[in-house]
């Protein structure tokens, strides 16, 4: 049965993947109707195909999690009172688009996995992380996202499980206020 993030710590892996799922670029990238449909294709902190699913089906698809190193901090001060800040490891996936398949030199299939990765980035960006505070969270703000490497192709066509795709792991770095 899932398990629902609630608290300080698991409660920001959701929000972020909110954020991401209300990007109309992830939406079209996805083939998904609206922000729900488009957030099944974005798991927090795992996932691995069911049996006889591949990760072909699953693709495009995001792993939210948090990073290794000072993922999640809580301050106080005097003036701003409470601060939680989160560092998150995004690893986007996509299946390579049959027109960049035979590209050996990869330099469009690089750009296009930037471009995706990119547009969804600057949307999350621009809307400022402002999610609703119903549940009396404070505000949440991308801060900083960067790339953690290049943009990696498995290129493994010998396993159908696995098959042709792209990997971009990127940091975000987010903040409440």
């Amino acid at each position: 049965m899932p398990v629902t993030p609630t608290g300080p710590a698991a409660l920001p892996l959701a929000r972020l993947r909110e954020l991401l799922s209300s990007s109309t670029t992830w939406q079209t990238w996805t083939a998904s109707d609206d922000a729900d449909e488009a957030a099944e294709d974005i798991y927090l902190v795992a996932k691995r195909p069911d049996a006889g699913e591949s990760w072909s089906e699953l693709r495009p698809m995001a792993i939210v999690d948090y990073a290794e190193s000072e993922a999640w901090r809580r301050t106080r001060d005097s003036e701003m009172g409470q601060t939680d800040e989160w560092r998150f490891e995004v690893l986007f996936e996509a299946d390579v688009p049959a027109e960049y398949a035979d590209d050996l030199d990869e330099a469009d299939l690089t750009l296009w996995m930037l471009n995706n990765v990119g547009a969804v980035l600057d949307e999350i960006w621009d809307s400022q992380g402002v999610t609703n505070p119903a549940d009396g969270a404070n505000t949440f703000i991308v801060l900083r996202a960067t790339a953690m490497g290049a943009v990696m192709r498995t290129n493994d066509n010998a396993d159908p499980t696995s098959g042709d795709a792209l990997m971009l792991p990127v940091m975000v770095e987010a903040a409440s206020i």
